[in-house]
C-alpha cells in the first residue's frame, strides 16, 4: 500500500503521520511469510504507539478548525484503539488467523478511515479558510 497525494488532509504534521502509518501497513502486508507472533506483536505496538500520538493530534487539530464531526470522529478513533487492544490481546493469546485479521485490520479498516473519515475535516477545512 503505497501513499497517495490524493489522500493528503492538508496538515503536513498528519500526513506525515498518515504515511508512517502507512508503511507500516506496507511492510507489513508484503511481509506474509514473516507474519509470525512476535513479529505481529512488533507491528501491534508500532501502531499502539503511532495511533495515541497521531489521534491525539488529529483531534486537536480538529478542535482548533472548529470541526463539527470532532465527537463522532474521536468516537472513531475510540473503536479503532478497542480493535487494537483486542487483536493484541488475541495475538498474545496465540490465536489462531489472528495475522489474517492484522493484515484485514490495516488493509481496510485503517486505511479507509483515512480516505473516508479524514477527508471530511479536510473538506471542512478547505471550506472555511
Amino acid at each position: 500500500m503505497k501513499w497517495h497525494k490524493k489522500l493528503s488532509v492538508g496538515n503536513d504534521k498528519l500526513d506525515e503521520d498518515h504515511q508512517t502509518l502507512f508503511k507500516i501497513t506496507d511492510r507489513y502486508l508484503k511481509e506474509s511469510s514473516d507474519r509470525d507472533r512476535e513479529y505481529t506483536t512488533t507491528v501491534l505496538a508500532q501502531l499502539t504507539y503511532y495511533a495515541k500520538r497521531h489521534f491525539k493530534r488529529e483531534e486537536d487539530y480538529m478542535e482548533e478548525i472548529g470541526f463539527p464531526g470532532l465527537d463522532k470522529h474521536r468516537d472513531a478513533h475510540d473503536q479503532m484503539n478497542a480493535q487494537l487492544v483486542k487483536l493484541i490481546d488475541r495475538n498474545d493469546a496465540c490465536e489462531a488467523n489472528v495475522q489474517a485479521d492484522v493484515a484485514d485490520f490495516l488493509a481496510n479498516l485503517w486505511i479507509e478511515h483515512i480516505r473516508v473519515d479524514d477527508k471530511r475535516y479536510k473538506d471542512f477545512a478547505n471550506s472555511h479558510k
